[in-house]
């Protein structure tokens, strides 16, 4: 891998409840998506601009 930038996260996304906070989904999420503060990151997802296949 020679070049690559951060996309985004896989994340559980949360809602306000009645008792907390309350899981509704679990989705990627770019960067500067408004639903990120509701988030709760698992994996970073990266974009590769310049790689290589080795076989």
């Amino acid at each position: 891998m020679r070049s690559f930038t951060p996309y985004g996260v896989n994340a559980v996304l949360y809602r306000p409840a009645n008792s907390g906070l309350r899981a509704v989904d679990t989705r990627l999420l770019a960067f500067g998506d408004p639903c990120l503060p509701w988030a709760r990151a698992g994996q970073l997802i990266m974009t590769l601009r310049d790689f290589v296949v080795v076989a």
